[in-house]
Protein backbone atom coordinates (compact mmCIF):
# COMPACT_ATOMS: atom_id res chain seq x y z
CA UNK A 1 0.00 0.00 0.00
CA UNK A 2 1.27 3.69 -0.93
CA UNK A 3 0.13 6.42 0.42
CA UNK A 4 0.45 10.07 -1.36
CA UNK A 5 1.32 13.37 0.23
CA UNK A 6 0.61 16.53 -0.68
CA UNK A 7 0.47 19.14 2.14
CA UNK A 8 -0.58 22.78 1.45
CA UNK A 9 2.32 24.93 0.55
CA UNK A 10 0.72 27.43 3.79
CA UNK A 11 0.94 24.45 6.27
CA UNK A 12 4.98 24.37 4.69
CA UNK A 13 5.94 27.60 5.35
CA UNK A 14 3.78 28.34 8.73
CA UNK A 15 5.89 28.26 11.74
CA UNK A 16 2.89 27.77 13.99
CA UNK A 17 2.20 24.48 12.52
CA UNK A 18 3.90 22.43 15.06
CA UNK A 19 3.66 18.34 15.55
CA UNK A 20 5.25 16.90 17.92
CA UNK A 21 7.19 13.10 17.18
CA UNK A 22 4.76 11.42 19.62
CA UNK A 23 1.34 13.21 17.55
CA UNK A 24 3.26 11.95 14.16
CA UNK A 25 3.84 8.22 15.45
CA UNK A 26 -0.01 8.52 16.26
CA UNK A 27 -0.90 9.77 13.26
CA UNK A 28 1.31 7.30 11.11
CA UNK A 29 -0.57 4.70 13.02
CA UNK A 30 -3.96 6.25 11.95
CA UNK A 31 -2.57 6.34 7.86
CA UNK A 32 -2.66 10.45 8.46
CA UNK A 33 0.25 11.04 6.62
CA UNK A 34 -0.35 14.28 4.63
CA UNK A 35 -0.78 15.95 8.15
CA UNK A 36 2.67 14.90 9.28
CA UNK A 37 5.20 15.38 6.32
CA UNK A 38 6.68 18.36 6.92
CA UNK A 39 6.64 18.26 10.40
CA UNK A 40 8.81 15.27 11.00
CA UNK A 41 10.94 16.82 8.07
CA UNK A 42 13.31 20.03 8.60
CA UNK A 43 11.89 23.35 9.16
CA UNK A 44 10.27 24.82 5.89
CA UNK A 45 14.18 26.48 4.04
CA UNK A 46 11.89 29.57 3.34
CA UNK A 47 11.80 30.55 7.18
CA UNK A 48 15.61 29.77 7.97
CA UNK A 49 16.37 32.14 4.94
CA UNK A 50 13.86 35.25 6.26
CA UNK A 51 14.97 34.97 9.36
CA UNK A 52 19.01 34.32 8.69
CA UNK A 53 19.19 31.30 10.02
CA UNK A 54 20.33 29.65 6.97
CA UNK A 55 23.26 31.13 4.63
CA UNK A 56 24.26 28.88 1.63
CA UNK A 57 27.44 31.83 1.25
CA UNK A 58 29.65 29.58 2.87
CA UNK A 59 32.16 32.63 2.63
CA UNK A 60 30.72 34.81 5.29
CA UNK A 61 31.02 31.55 7.53
CA UNK A 62 33.84 32.58 10.20
CA UNK A 63 35.89 29.90 10.57
CA UNK A 64 37.81 29.38 14.37
CA UNK A 65 40.65 26.62 14.65
CA UNK A 66 40.64 25.17 18.27
CA UNK A 67 43.25 22.28 19.03
CA UNK A 68 40.81 21.74 22.50
CA UNK A 69 37.73 20.34 20.40
CA UNK A 70 40.10 17.68 18.58
CA UNK A 71 38.56 14.07 19.85
CA UNK A 72 41.85 11.96 20.29
CA UNK A 73 40.28 8.69 20.66
CA UNK A 74 38.48 9.13 17.76
CA UNK A 75 41.35 10.63 15.73
CA UNK A 76 43.98 7.15 16.97
CA UNK A 77 40.60 5.10 15.90
CA UNK A 78 40.55 6.87 12.72
CA UNK A 79 44.39 6.00 11.63
CA UNK A 80 43.94 2.57 12.72
CA UNK A 81 40.78 1.90 10.69
CA UNK A 82 42.73 3.48 7.70
CA UNK A 83 45.90 2.05 8.09
CA UNK A 84 43.99 -1.43 8.83
CA UNK A 85 41.73 -0.87 5.65
CA UNK A 86 44.61 -0.08 3.19
CA UNK A 87 46.55 -3.04 4.28
CA UNK A 88 43.37 -4.67 3.65
CA UNK A 89 43.00 -3.17 0.06
CA UNK A 90 47.26 -4.84 -0.28
CA UNK A 91 45.98 -8.28 0.41
CA UNK A 92 43.49 -8.36 -1.68
CA UNK A 93 44.99 -6.58 -4.35
CA UNK A 94 47.95 -9.69 -3.76
CA UNK A 95 46.50 -12.20 -1.92
CA UNK A 96 42.63 -12.69 -1.33
CA UNK A 97 40.70 -15.02 -3.45
CA UNK A 98 38.54 -13.41 -6.11
CA UNK A 99 35.72 -14.96 -4.47
CA UNK A 100 36.59 -12.80 -1.22
CA UNK A 101 36.55 -9.74 -3.33
CA UNK A 102 32.86 -10.17 -4.26
CA UNK A 103 31.99 -11.39 -0.50
CA UNK A 104 33.29 -8.02 0.60
CA UNK A 105 31.69 -5.89 -1.90
CA UNK A 106 28.57 -7.92 -1.32
CA UNK A 107 28.76 -7.33 2.43
CA UNK A 108 29.09 -3.79 1.88
CA UNK A 109 26.07 -3.50 -0.22
CA UNK A 110 24.03 -5.00 2.51
CA UNK A 111 25.53 -3.12 5.22
CA UNK A 112 24.66 0.00 2.72
CA UNK A 113 21.19 -0.80 2.36
CA UNK A 114 20.87 -1.35 5.83
CA UNK A 115 21.24 2.40 6.32
CA UNK A 116 19.47 3.83 3.72
CA UNK A 117 16.30 1.29 4.00
CA UNK A 118 16.81 1.02 7.97
CA UNK A 119 17.83 3.61 10.23
CA UNK A 120 17.52 6.37 7.47
CA UNK A 121 13.98 5.97 5.84
CA UNK A 122 12.56 3.36 8.42
CA UNK A 123 13.54 4.44 11.85
CA UNK A 124 14.58 7.91 11.31
CA UNK A 125 12.25 9.45 8.61
CA UNK A 126 9.14 7.23 9.00
CA UNK A 127 8.67 7.02 5.01
CA UNK A 128 7.40 3.35 5.53
CA UNK A 129 5.96 0.62 8.14
CA UNK A 130 7.74 -2.70 8.23
CA UNK A 131 6.70 -5.68 10.10
CA UNK A 132 8.71 -7.04 13.08
CA UNK A 133 10.49 -9.80 10.44
CA UNK A 134 11.73 -7.07 8.76
CA UNK A 135 12.71 -4.85 11.35
CA UNK A 136 14.93 -7.37 12.30
CA UNK A 137 16.61 -8.27 9.20
CA UNK A 138 17.17 -4.28 8.84
CA UNK A 139 18.60 -3.94 11.98
CA UNK A 140 21.37 -6.72 11.27
CA UNK A 141 21.74 -5.00 8.17
CA UNK A 142 22.53 -1.81 9.69
CA UNK A 143 24.79 -3.41 12.61
CA UNK A 144 27.12 -4.86 9.82
CA UNK A 145 27.58 -0.85 8.86
CA UNK A 146 29.06 -0.01 12.14
CA UNK A 147 27.73 3.41 12.03
CA UNK A 148 26.10 3.84 16.33
CA UNK A 149 23.17 2.59 17.09
CA UNK A 150 19.95 2.99 15.86
CA UNK A 151 18.61 5.48 18.30
CA UNK A 152 21.84 7.79 18.54
CA UNK A 153 21.89 7.51 14.34
CA UNK A 154 18.47 8.73 14.08
CA UNK A 155 18.76 11.87 16.87
CA UNK A 156 21.86 13.27 14.85
CA UNK A 157 20.33 12.69 11.35
CA UNK A 158 17.04 14.32 12.94
CA UNK A 159 18.67 17.55 14.31
CA UNK A 160 20.63 17.32 11.26
CA UNK A 161 17.95 17.93 9.31
CA UNK A 162 15.98 20.40 12.05
CA UNK A 163 19.33 22.35 11.97
CA UNK A 164 20.99 21.98 8.76
CA UNK A 165 23.88 23.95 7.53
CA UNK A 166 24.06 25.64 11.41
CA UNK A 167 26.31 25.08 14.10
CA UNK A 168 23.04 22.53 15.59
CA UNK A 169 23.98 20.54 12.51
CA UNK A 170 26.61 17.94 13.58
CA UNK A 171 27.99 17.67 10.43
CA UNK A 172 27.77 21.62 9.37
CA UNK A 173 29.21 21.93 5.74
CA UNK A 174 29.51 25.77 6.86
CA UNK A 175 32.29 23.94 8.44
CA UNK A 176 34.11 22.92 5.46
CA UNK A 177 34.51 20.07 3.45
CA UNK A 178 36.59 18.06 5.54
CA UNK A 179 34.86 18.58 8.70
CA UNK A 180 31.44 17.41 6.81
CA UNK A 181 33.23 14.57 5.65
CA UNK A 182 35.32 13.07 8.67
CA UNK A 183 35.96 16.01 10.97
CA UNK A 184 32.78 15.98 12.57
CA UNK A 185 33.62 12.24 13.70
CA UNK A 186 37.33 13.24 15.18
CA UNK A 187 36.04 16.58 17.55
CA UNK A 188 34.05 16.76 20.10
CA UNK A 189 30.34 18.26 19.09
CA UNK A 190 29.66 21.96 18.94
CA UNK A 191 27.35 23.05 22.43
CA UNK A 192 24.44 23.85 19.80
CA UNK A 193 24.61 20.05 18.57
CA UNK A 194 24.06 18.99 22.35
CA UNK A 195 22.00 21.52 23.23
CA UNK A 196 19.46 20.87 20.65
CA UNK A 197 20.07 17.40 19.54
CA UNK A 198 18.60 17.48 23.64
CA UNK A 199 15.47 19.15 22.39
CA UNK A 200 14.57 16.31 19.54
CA UNK A 201 11.64 14.69 19.95
CA UNK A 202 12.78 10.68 20.37
CA UNK A 203 9.13 9.47 21.84
CA UNK A 204 8.75 7.19 18.93
CA UNK A 205 11.93 5.20 18.90
CA UNK A 206 12.03 5.77 23.00
CA UNK A 207 9.05 3.66 22.86
CA UNK A 208 9.96 1.04 20.52
CA UNK A 209 11.29 -2.48 21.71
CA UNK A 210 13.48 -3.50 18.86
CA UNK A 211 15.64 -0.16 18.75
CA UNK A 212 16.10 -0.25 22.46
CA UNK A 213 17.36 -3.52 22.26
CA UNK A 214 19.64 -2.30 19.56
CA UNK A 215 20.87 0.44 21.59
CA UNK A 216 21.39 -1.52 24.94
CA UNK A 217 23.64 -5.00 22.92
CA UNK A 218 24.77 -2.51 20.64
CA UNK A 219 28.13 -3.96 21.29
CA UNK A 220 27.54 -7.41 21.41
CA UNK A 221 25.94 -6.72 18.06
CA UNK A 222 28.54 -5.11 16.39
CA UNK A 223 31.18 -8.00 17.14
CA UNK A 224 29.40 -10.70 15.83
CA UNK A 225 27.65 -9.15 12.87
CA UNK A 226 30.41 -6.63 11.77
CA UNK A 227 33.51 -8.84 13.04
CA UNK A 228 33.38 -12.24 13.63
CA UNK A 229 30.69 -13.56 10.78
CA UNK A 230 32.05 -11.78 8.04
CA UNK A 231 35.41 -13.30 8.74
CA UNK A 232 34.44 -17.15 9.36
CA UNK A 233 32.30 -17.39 6.13
CA UNK A 234 35.07 -16.68 3.70
CA UNK A 235 37.24 -18.92 6.52
CA UNK A 236 35.22 -22.01 6.52
CA UNK A 237 32.97 -21.83 3.08
CA UNK A 238 35.75 -21.36 0.25
CA UNK A 239 39.25 -21.74 2.20
CA UNK A 240 40.19 -17.95 2.92
CA UNK A 241 42.66 -17.27 5.65
CA UNK A 242 41.92 -15.94 8.35
CA UNK A 243 44.06 -12.96 8.37
CA UNK A 244 43.00 -12.16 4.68
CA UNK A 245 39.45 -12.56 5.67
CA UNK A 246 39.68 -10.09 8.28
CA UNK A 247 41.22 -7.56 6.82
CA UNK A 248 39.89 -7.28 3.58
CA UNK A 249 36.21 -8.56 4.69
CA UNK A 250 35.95 -6.40 7.49
CA UNK A 251 38.34 -3.59 7.99
CA UNK A 252 38.68 -3.05 3.89
CA UNK A 253 34.74 -3.24 3.48
CA UNK A 254 34.39 -1.08 6.59
CA UNK A 255 36.63 2.03 5.56
CA UNK A 256 34.86 1.86 2.01
CA UNK A 257 31.23 1.93 3.02
CA UNK A 258 32.35 4.49 5.66
CA UNK A 259 33.53 6.72 3.08
CA UNK A 260 30.51 5.79 0.65
CA UNK A 261 28.79 7.13 3.79
CA UNK A 262 29.95 10.28 4.56
CA UNK A 263 30.23 11.14 0.48
CA UNK A 264 26.42 11.97 1.37
CA UNK A 265 27.25 14.63 3.80
CA UNK A 266 30.01 16.01 2.29
CA UNK A 267 30.14 15.48 -1.69
CA UNK A 268 26.40 15.94 -1.89
CA UNK A 269 26.60 19.26 -0.19
CA UNK A 270 28.83 20.43 -2.45
CA UNK A 271 28.45 19.57 -6.13
CA UNK A 272 25.49 18.51 -7.81
CA UNK A 273 22.13 19.89 -9.35
CA UNK A 274 19.43 20.77 -7.44
CA UNK A 275 16.08 20.66 -9.79
CA UNK A 276 13.84 21.14 -6.79
CA UNK A 277 15.06 23.33 -4.48
CA UNK A 278 18.26 26.18 -4.95
CA UNK A 279 17.94 27.25 -1.58
CA UNK A 280 19.65 24.36 0.02
CA UNK A 281 23.07 22.80 -0.11
CA UNK A 282 21.74 19.39 -0.78
CA UNK A 283 22.17 18.26 -4.49
CA UNK A 284 21.14 15.66 -6.91
CA UNK A 285 24.62 13.60 -6.62
CA UNK A 286 25.94 10.35 -8.66
CA UNK A 287 27.54 9.30 -4.67
CA UNK A 288 24.13 7.77 -4.76
CA UNK A 289 25.97 4.97 -6.78
CA UNK A 290 27.88 4.42 -3.91
CA UNK A 291 25.32 4.19 -1.38
CA UNK A 292 23.13 2.62 -3.77
CA UNK A 293 20.34 5.43 -4.28
CA UNK A 294 20.83 7.42 -1.42
CA UNK A 295 22.50 10.42 -3.34
CA UNK A 296 19.25 12.04 -4.30
CA UNK A 297 20.15 14.69 -1.59
CA UNK A 298 18.06 17.47 -3.22
CA UNK A 299 14.44 15.85 -3.65
CA UNK A 300 15.60 14.23 -0.33
CA UNK A 301 13.03 11.93 2.32
CA UNK A 302 10.00 13.38 0.30
CA UNK A 303 9.28 9.78 0.40
CA UNK A 304 9.53 6.47 0.71
CA UNK A 305 12.39 6.28 -2.48
CA UNK A 306 13.90 9.53 -1.36
CA UNK A 307 13.59 10.19 -5.66
CA UNK A 308 11.12 11.62 -8.13
CA UNK A 309 11.63 8.56 -10.39
CA UNK A 310 11.23 4.62 -9.96
CA UNK A 311 14.05 2.50 -9.23
CA UNK A 312 14.41 1.02 -12.99
CA UNK A 313 14.45 4.45 -14.10
CA UNK A 314 17.62 5.88 -11.96
CA UNK A 315 19.76 3.47 -9.85
CA UNK A 316 18.11 3.08 -6.68
CA UNK A 317 18.74 -0.46 -5.02
CA UNK A 318 17.19 0.72 -1.68
CA UNK A 319 13.85 1.89 -3.32
CA UNK A 320 14.12 -1.59 -5.23
CA UNK A 321 15.15 -3.73 -2.04
CA UNK A 322 11.74 -1.81 -0.02
CA UNK A 323 9.43 -2.62 -3.13
CA UNK A 324 10.01 -6.02 -3.15
CA UNK A 325 9.36 -6.29 0.78
CA UNK A 326 5.95 -4.47 0.10
CA UNK A 327 5.46 -7.13 -2.65
CA UNK A 328 5.94 -9.66 0.08
CA UNK A 329 3.19 -7.91 2.06
CA UNK A 330 6.30 -6.94 4.89
CA UNK A 331 6.85 -2.91 3.95
CA UNK A 332 3.43 -0.91 3.85
CA UNK A 333 2.12 2.43 3.93
CA UNK A 334 4.75 3.46 2.06
CA UNK A 335 4.80 7.17 1.74
CA UNK A 336 5.06 8.66 -1.16
CA UNK A 337 5.00 12.51 -2.54
CA UNK A 338 2.51 13.00 -5.47
CA UNK A 339 3.52 14.13 -9.02
CA UNK A 340 1.60 17.52 -8.38
CA UNK A 341 3.51 18.40 -5.23
CA UNK A 342 6.54 17.69 -6.91
CA UNK A 343 5.96 19.71 -9.93
CA UNK A 344 4.89 22.94 -7.58
CA UNK A 345 8.22 22.54 -5.91
CA UNK A 346 10.23 22.28 -9.03
CA UNK A 347 8.52 25.52 -10.38
CA UNK A 348 8.80 27.50 -6.81
CA UNK A 349 12.31 26.84 -6.05
CA UNK A 350 14.01 24.40 -8.24
CA UNK A 351 16.44 24.89 -11.35
CA UNK A 352 14.23 24.58 -14.20
CA UNK A 353 17.30 24.05 -16.41
CA UNK A 354 18.02 20.62 -15.24
CA UNK A 355 17.11 18.14 -17.28
CA UNK A 356 17.30 14.23 -15.91
CA UNK A 357 19.97 12.13 -17.62
CA UNK A 358 18.85 9.10 -20.08
CA UNK A 359 18.44 5.53 -18.73
CA UNK A 360 21.36 4.60 -21.10
CA UNK A 361 23.58 7.00 -19.57
CA UNK A 362 22.26 6.00 -16.13
CA UNK A 363 23.42 2.35 -17.03
CA UNK A 364 26.65 3.80 -18.50
CA UNK A 365 27.30 5.77 -15.47
CA UNK A 366 26.95 2.51 -12.42
CA UNK A 367 28.65 0.59 -14.94
CA UNK A 368 31.50 3.00 -14.66
CA UNK A 369 31.06 2.92 -10.89
CA UNK A 370 31.63 -0.48 -10.16
CA UNK A 371 34.36 -1.07 -12.99
CA UNK A 372 35.92 1.50 -10.87
CA UNK A 373 35.42 -0.54 -7.67
CA UNK A 374 37.09 -3.92 -9.24
CA UNK A 375 39.90 -2.23 -10.96
CA UNK A 376 42.86 -2.13 -8.28
CA UNK A 377 41.97 -5.85 -7.49
CA UNK A 378 41.86 -6.56 -11.26
CA UNK A 379 45.10 -4.85 -11.59
CA UNK A 380 46.62 -6.34 -8.49
CA UNK A 381 46.07 -10.06 -10.17
CA UNK A 382 47.80 -8.73 -13.35
CA UNK A 383 50.61 -7.69 -11.13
Amino acid sequence: MVITVSPSMDDLTNPSNKVTMDDNYHLLNKHQINEVYHNIETQSNEIKLKTGKFNLDHSNYKKVYQVEIIWWPNVVAMVILYMAGLYGLYRGMFYAKPLTIIYMYVMAIIAGLGVQCGVHRLWCHRTYRANRALQYILMAMFTLAFQDNIYKWSRDHRTHHKYSDTDADPHNINRGFFFSHVGWLLSKKHPDVNKQGALIDMTDLDRDHLVQFHRRHYMKLVAIIWGVIPTLIPYYLWGETLWDSYFVCVMLRYLISLNFAMCINSVAHYWGNKPYDNTINPTECYVRHMMQGEGFHNYHHADYGCSEYGPFEVFNLGTLLIDFFAWLGWAYDMRQATPEMVDQRKKRTGDLSWVKSSRLYELFTVSLFFVALAFPFVLGYLL
